[in-house]
């Protein structure tokens, strides 16, 4: 869990955290965040315990598959539909490159200069 603190000049602070929730969960971050603010405040109580509860997530004996399943990722077997996407990608790229500037110009502009400005319109 990466964490960053930056001093503003007024004397506040921001405070950036990147959480992963198969990591931890919004009632582990708020706990974590009240222990820190605790220990900065200098309180001489005892940080809080982990939580763990595992017994909560028992598997089911025998194992049952109960999901229902993705029908986004089933072989439609229609394989007709990539020679459209195929023709759709050519023709963007032949859109993008009629609106290339003039070739003079390609020393001064990068390839993802050009292409950012054309999606930009």
């Amino acid at each position: 869990m990466p964490m960053g603190i930056t001093r503003l000049s007024c004397g506040g602070f921001v405070l950036a955290i990147r959480l992963n929730h198969a990591v931890s969960d919004e009632l582990g971050l708020v706990r974590f965040l009240k222990a820190t603010a605790d220990m900065a405040k200098g309180s001489s109580s005892s940080p809080p315990r982990p939580m763990w509860q595992r017994e909560l997530l028992k598997a089911r004996e025998p194992p049952q598959i109960t999901c229902a399943l993705h029908h986004q990722y089933e072989d439609s077997g229609d394989h007709q539909s990539t020679t459209a996407i195929h023709s759709n990608l050519s023709f963007l790229m032949s859109a993008i490159f009629n609106h290339l500037p003039p070739p003079h110009l390609f020393h001064s502009s990068s390839t993802l200069q050009v292409l950012t400005a054309f999606l930009w319109r």
